[in-house]
């Protein structure tokens, strides 16, 4: 049988206390054994001292009356008993000595041997009730330790269990309880840091609930276009051109529920495994160029201006990040306004800025921009054209390599975004 942590803690204590007892009591015993020895040889001493004369001038009828519970006894030379006074049978002997029934004590007095003994039975048999009442009372003692404890330990644990019965209760639909305890002192701290743990999973559980919400909502305006495109073209027969035509739709839905779909399994992926160290400069550079077309079709400028700075991450990551940026600073920035692209090395970490003279971020949006499905508008009519995670994809690459992405400034005259990464070799330029 499996016992819970109040009875192995009563066990062990009970156990623990049993075995303390137990040589404490043995120890009483053996001293109280060892000081009747001593009490009894003080007291023949005593009273050998007190017996005047030598063995033919004894007062033996003095030291009676004065010793009654002592016996008397006296050998000849040849060990023959000449008088015995007493219940006790003495026998010849020097010193102390003792057997069951007496304890005594034997002296030489002229050439007779004069023994007196007492009752030797009657200490032992003391000793053995006092064995007897310690051996009575262990078994009692070492039971009220045990309930004491046991009674102390659910005392102590009592918040415990209630913790664990308000986590049992607590089930998938009633994430927002909390558990409570009005023991501070033992398991408040504990109980605080589990309600933190509960906290952090609400809030996942919350943005992966929002996460999928959105994530369909996101997905069922192209599967939609699609589909009714296709129905569409299927109505009746069509010619190669409006083939064509229907086909070259198609593609535009197509390649938006691909960035879509790229940019939620990008967001959802785990912390990237090592990267290798690169040269970031070239890929801004090759990004920039890649983009080109596209501002100055919008009538929008780019300046660029870097310089060479190592970092650890992979190329596909920093185009990533800056493809979104880009992206970012071209939809929302109007015609004959300028997007710049600034990558410096401050403080041993890469500083990457891109800023636009848009309309800028508004203000009670803040740092949530940076969180999927989050749109600078308040319409989700798709009108700028974006999907509301690209800036969720950047912070997950930068955050994966010990970066960080933070809005610098924003306001009508435009919006920066700040990119930071540690660097890991500055190059001369």
């Amino acid at each position: 049988m499996k016992l819970n942590h109040k009875l192995r803690i009563s066990l062990a204590a009970a156990t623990a206390t049993g075995l303390l007892l137990a040589v404490v009591f043995a120890c009483i015993i053996q001293y109280a054994h060892a000081n009747a020895h001593q009490q009894m040889k003080r007291n023949l001493s005593a009273a050998m001292l007190s017996l005047n004369g030598d063995a033919r001038h004894l007062e033996i009828e003095e030291f009676l009356e004065s010793h009654p519970e002592l016996g008397f006894a006296e050998f000849s030379r040849d060990n023959t008993l000449v008088q015995q006074e007493g219940s006790f049978h003495l026998k010849p002997h020097l010193g102390f000595d003792h057997d069951d029934d007496s304890y005594s004590l034997g002296e030489r007095r002229h050439d007779h041997i004069v023994v007196i003994g007492g009752d030797w039975k009657s200490v032992k048999l003391g000793v053995k009730q006092l064995a007897a009442v310690l051996v009575f009372l262990w078994f009692p003692l070492t039971l009220l330790v045990a309930l004491v404890t046991y009674l102390s330990a659910r005392s102590v644990f009592h918040p415990l269990s209630k913790l664990t019965e308000q986590a049992s209760s607590t089930s998938g639909s009633q994430l927002g309880s909390r558990l409570d305890t009005a023991d501070k002192a033992e398991f408040g701290e504990f109980a605080q840091s589990l309600n933190r743990m509960l906290d952090r999973i609400e809030e996942t559980v919350r943005r992966e609930d929002q996460f999928a919400s959105d994530a369909a909502h996101e997905l069922r305006t192209p599967l939609a276009i699609l589909r009714t495109q296709v129905e569409t073209t299927l109505l009746r027969p069509r010619s190669e051109t409006e083939y064509v035509q229907s086909h070259q739709a198609l593609l535009v839905e197509l390649d938006r529920l691909n960035r879509i779909v790229e940019a939620l399994l990008r967001t959802a992926r785990q912390k990237s495994q090592e990267a290798p160290i690169i040269d970031l400069e070239p890929v801004v550079h090759l990004c920039a160029g890649r983009w080109l077309d596209r501002f100055v079709s919008q009538q929008i400028f780019m300046d660029v201006s870097t310089q060479p700075i190592q970092a650890r991450l992979t190329a596909e990551e920093f185009e990533v990040v800056l493809d979104n940026l880009l992206d970012n600073a071209l939809r929302f920035s109007p015609p004959e306004s300028t997007v710049k692209v600034t990558m410096l090395a401050v403080d041993d970490t890469v500083r990457l800025t891109v800023s636009d003279q848009g309309q800028g971020i508004p203000t009670e949006l803040g740092d949530s921009v940076f969180e999927r499905f989050v749109r600078a508008g308040s319409d989700r009519n798709r009108k700028s054209g974006g999907s509301g995670i690209g800036l969720a994809v950047c912070r997950k690459i930068l955050e994966g390599r010990n970066g960080s992405i933070q809005i610098e400034s924003t306001g009508p005259d435009g919006t920066s975004i700040r990119c930071i990464l540690p660097i890991t070799s500055l190059l001369a330029g």
